[in-house]
């Protein structure tokens, strides 16, 4: 991290909002705007708006652009249509995940979406790769705001103000065109099960744009959501964070995320890759829930009122009895067999969840305990949190 924090465009407004401040990244960031809960459950019931303008997107352009794309990216880049989004990975010879993203293809370039903690790193891996290649490789991040609208009423909001249907935009759709001179580009990305698009705009108009979808937008004004809320949604849906569930030791198996990776062979760590699958992972990433009664919601609200120094995503909703990041799960025996890289209270299972790292051999036992700063907590093995 850099020395100095950067502001988002919209940071005035965020101001404007009383938002809570914390760090993702090199930026200074909305955590939430006082009522982290509510944010969730405005998201799961209605709709939610936030400035993801801190997270990657590398534009590339070029005759080589493909070439590149291929040696870099997991998934088959060739076969990736026009107008499409695609999740994919960016490995190291080893195997190891140097970043996950999501590839865009549009007519006439392509623009590769990453999360915060990457944003840098993407850029410099394609950079390396693409020494000596037809291709421009630019830092779009710089010259744009992505704003995410999540929930179930999504869909009818951008009906309303786009000029298009989003609501007839399949996963993995792409929509890029100019409103009122502003060219934009809306990708429907999912967090899961739960429907979403990311707008991406020019600079100039972010203000514009933010102060209209959640002030007007047509009758509908939305609700602003900050980072914390987007991290216990991710959680719940079982979703890998870079620095968390991610980084450039774990490799595409161990992490679960071998949709991402296609059959070819030459992208960068396929060989590795092929290898870990062939003998299969050590690790295994799974979902917990913890026994109910070990925390409260009043415990929670209560936590979240308080006016404390939580200062990152993660650590919003930060109890004993709630799993964090490096806490040990053990077995039946009270052996060591994995260990803890996300947790949170889940305001859709009422209780505490985690993800983890777990010995494959352990695996299919399906009960564990994670030891807490609570003392040992009984957890059970769900496919998504």
């Amino acid at each position: 991290m850099s020395d100095q924090l950067q502001q988002l465009v919209l940071h005035e407004r965020h101001e404007g909002l009383e938002a809570k401040f914390g760090t993702e990244g090199d930026f200074q960031v909305p955590l939430s705007y006082g009522d982290v809960l509510g944010e969730c459950l405005e998201i799961g019931q209605r709709a939610g708006l936030a400035d993801l303008s801190h997270a990657g997107r590398v534009r590339l352009r070029g005759d080589d652009s493909l070439a590149l794309l291929e040696r870099a990216c997991t998934h088959d880049v060739a076969r990736q249509e026009d107008d499409t989004a695609v999740a994919t990975l960016l490995c190291n010879e080893r195997g190891g995940i140097v970043a996950d993203a999501t590839l865009v293809r549009l007519e006439d370039e392509w623009l590769l979406l990453t999360g915060p903690a990457t944003r840098g790193k993407a850029l410099e891996h394609l950079r390396a790769l693409g020494e000596g290649l037809d291709v421009r490789i630019d830092d779009h991040a710089a010259k744009t705001v992505e704003l995410l609208l999540a929930g179930p009423a999504s869909a009818g909001i951008l009906d309303a103000i786009l000029p298009f249907k989003m609501s007839d935009v399949s996963p993995g759709g792409v929509k890029a065109g100019t409103m009122l001179i502003a060219k934009y580009i809306a990708v429907r990305m999912d967090i899961g099960s739960v429907w979403c698009s990311h707008v991406i705009l020019p600079n100039l108009l972010a203000g514009q744009a933010w102060d209209y979808m959640t002030t007007r937008a047509k009758g509908q004004p939305v609700r602003p959501v900050g980072m914390a809320a987007l991290d216990v949604l991710r959680i719940e849906q079982g979703l890998p964070r870079y620095g968390h569930e991610l980084n450039e030791t774990i490799d595409p198996v161990t992490a679960g995320l071998q949709a991402a990776v296609s059959g070819r062979g030459d992208y960068l760590g396929a060989a590795a890759i092929a290898e870990i699958a062939r003998r299969g992972p050590a690790r295994r990433r799974v979902g917990l829930a913890m026994a109910s009664g070990q925390v409260t919601p009043q415990q929670v609200a209560a936590r979240l009122a308080a006016d404390d120094e939580t200062t990152t995503p993660d650590a919003a909703i930060r109890l004993p009895g709630i799993p964090r990041l490096g806490d040990d799960v053990l077995d039946a025996a009270g052996a060591e067999v994995g260990t803890v890289t996300s947790g949170t209270w889940s305001p859709t299972r009422e209780g505490p969840v985690a993800m983890a790292y777990v010995a494959a051999s352990a695996v299919g036992a399906g009960r564990f305990q994670v030891k807490t700063a609570a003392g040992l907590v009984e957890a059970t093995v769900i496919a998504r949190p």
